[in-house]
């Protein structure tokens, strides 16, 4: 069961961004993140990215899944995967440098999400009400708020 506190205030933070829908548009996102150089992946733009380390992609190449688990000393706030509206398996576990807010995920089709000790994610967990998760682990994000009422009648085989 998790425990979710709420700030005293908290200010709701999204980023809008237009959806990355090419490959090309994608690859020079993750590319400017500059994720890879934290953590001595071999991206580049001459390496198709499903070859990314840590990227996974679908048929006509989109990212459809990222790994960055284990990853600790990464650096990155979840804002710069907004446009990656393909996004349907993120894996963060233990990436505590991660900050954010969760509302990146609104209108994805999440069906995995680790985000187990990212500590400084922020954010309402009803951003994942409806989502089609099987999926979820959020301990101890201890920023997150919400009612986990919100998870209840979802198809979540782990949570």
């Amino acid at each position: 069961m998790f425990a979710f506190r709420s700030k005293k205030t908290t200010e709701r933070r999204t980023t809008m961004a237009a959806a990355t829908t090419s490959p090309e548009a994608q690859k020079e996102l993750l590319l400017a993140a500059k994720i890879h150089e934290q953590v001595g992946w071999n991206w580049r733009v001459d390496v198709p990215l499903g070859e990314f380390p840590g990227v996974s992609v679908d048929g006509a190449g989109l990212v459809v899944g990222l790994d960055f688990s284990g990853q600790e000393e990464l650096e990155f706030d979840l804002a710069v995967l907004a446009p990656l509206t393909s996004l349907q398996v993120v894996n963060f576990r233990n990436c505590r440098n991660a900050t954010g807010n969760i509302e990146v995920f609104e209108g994805m089709q999440i069906k995995e999400l680790n985000l187990q000790q990212c500590f400084d994610l922020e954010g309402d967990i009803e951003v994942f009400k409806g989502m089609q998760i099987k999926e979820l682990n959020l301990q101890p994000c201890r920023n997150l708020i919400g009612n986990i009422d919100v998870l209840k009648g979802m198809q979540i085989k782990e949570l």
